[in-house]
């Protein structure tokens, strides 16, 4: 991103009420990171939701089929979540192969998915939306729905926007509280 998109984009995300939640991590050994999280990192305890499958899920514009397991931590109030492929291309497959594992994703959770993809647009200039190209999206769980933009040329990770349902909001919390 150009240092003027930036500060557009930012503003546009602050403006449509986003708020940072989530450090994700592209792993190749679940139960690997985990141990690593914990005795490195100090995060307590795991929450692990195996073979996780997403509806109307699309990558790079076209539907597509996925699998992952995936486990959720807390360190303090930042969510820290742990992704391993299972199945299908995506974007967390094509980081691992390209880059290793690491930081894959910065999370932001948002109440409107829509209203906040409409104000990134809308901040930026025609020539400048490429940085605002959603490269995955999909529904997760009962309704909470994410968008992946495609930021990894630019930043070195993908921003995922997250409009969480209350089932999905009510878990992170009993994880946060590590109530589970």
């Amino acid at each position: 991103m150009s240092r003027q998109q930036l500060p557009s984009s930012l503003a546009a995300l602050t403006a449509a009420g986003a708020r940072w939640f989530q450090v994700a991590y592209a792993v190749n050994d679940l139960a690997e990171a985990q141990r690593f999280f914990q005795a490195t990192l100090g995060v307590p305890r795991f929450f692990v939701i195996e073979d996780i499958q997403f509806r109307a899920y699309t990558y790079r514009g076209q539907p597509a089929f996925c699998r992952q397991n995936v486990a959720f931590g807390y360190a303090g109030p930042l969510q820290i979540e742990l992704m391993q492929p299972l199945e299908g291309e995506n974007s967390l497959l094509t980081f691992l192969r390209q880059r290793g594992p690491g930081v894959h994703h910065l999370g932001l959770e948002v109440d409107d998915l829509e209203q906040v993809l409409g104000a990134i647009q809308g901040a930026l200039a025609p020539e400048e939306r490429e940085n605002a190209t959603i490269i995955e999206s999909g529904i997760a769980g009962q309704g909470t729905r994410f968008a992946f933009l495609d930021t990894l040329a630019s930043s070195g990770t993908y921003l995922e926007l997250v409009a969480l349902d209350e089932e999905n909001r009510a878990l992170f919390e009993r994880i946060r509280r590590g109530d589970f």
